[in-house]
């Protein structure tokens, strides 16, 4: 995705596949080319703005009710 010098604000929301109990799933997010590490949250959506002309990867994750961390997706 290109944006313009001027297209500053991103939002992003995510899901999980685990269906059963999902309000004990996490994921975890990294704006590559922004955050130095990985955050985890129990939401399902995130916002930057202010962002710098650069290239950026978003990467997300989720965990199933286990604990068990998927692969992460990007974008």
């Amino acid at each position: 995705m290109n944006l313009k010098y001027n297209q500053n604000f991103i939002s992003f929301e995510f899901a999980s596949d685990v269906f059963n109990n999902f309000s004990q799933n996490k994921f975890a997010y990294q704006l590559e080319g922004l955050d130095k590490k990985w955050t985890t949250t129990t939401k399902n959506s995130i916002s930057y703005s202010g962002l710098d002309y650069g290239d950026y990867i978003f990467k997300v994750k989720a965990s199933n009710n286990d604990g068990v961390w998927g692969k992460p997706t990007f974008f």
